[in-house]
């Protein structure tokens, strides 16, 4: 039960898989399914009634699948076009349907406002989507969008950056709020966070 995905079914001759989750994603600080119930219209299809996501959760987990969940795309500046196509499309398709003010509300608390405007920048760029967000971007934004689209272009970018990467990821500000949440102040939850890492591994896994 501490991870989020409990196992994957596949019967012979089918195409795909059922993954059968206990959680939506691997981070539910951020997004979990028990807030997602109460919102999820009931839909019957032949019979068989289901529950579909909100258009805001939808999205909501999508954005947190590709920029925190799924190899932590934000903090490395990686881009995966087809998870960037269904960004875009979920946008055309839901955007007046979606809570623009809850999306960057709850990506604002956790200190990743800048992975939203960050990734609907690249999308505007490579996808030509307009600008879905009720705020123009930060500065932030716009130097970690430039970071995402130059590792597009030169990939080595991509290695040469991966300590300072992978530093952004371990720190995050969203990850040591879960993990310590008696222990107040940013500063004072990396540097806990710090001492118990140095003190597991050993100097040279810490470095």
């Amino acid at each position: 039960r501490e991870q989020h995905a409990y196992a994957e079914f596949i019967r012979e001759g089918y195409p795909s898989a059922v993954d059968l989750h206990v959680e939506i994603v691997d981070v539910p600080h951020l997004f979990s399914a028990r807030g997602i119930w109460p919102r999820a219209p009931t839909i019957v299809v032949e019979g068989v009634s289901f529950h579909m996501p909100s258009p805001t959760d939808a999205f909501l987990h999508h954005l947190i699948h590709a920029q925190v969940h799924y190899r932590g795309g934000y903090f490395w500046g990686a881009i995966e076009l087809r998870q960037l196509l269904e960004f875009a499309t979920l946008v055309r398709r839901f955007g007046p349907a979606i809570d623009w003010d809850e999306v960057t509300r709850r990506f604002a608390s956790q200190g990743l406002e800048t992975a939203i405007e960050s990734y609907a920048l690249v999308a505007r760029h490579l996808l030509a989507l307009p600008w879905p967000l009720p705020r123009l971007p930060t500065l932030a934004a716009r130097i970690h969008a430039r970071r995402c689209l130059a590792q597009l272009h030169w990939p080595g970018l991509y290695s040469a950056l991966a300590p300072w990467s992978n530093l952004r990821a371990a720190f995050a500000e969203h990850r040591l709020r879960a993990l310590y949440p008696r222990v107040e102040g940013e500063l004072r939850r990396r540097l806990h966070h710090a001492g118990q890492f140095f003190r597991k591994t050993g100097p040279q896994a810490f470095v």
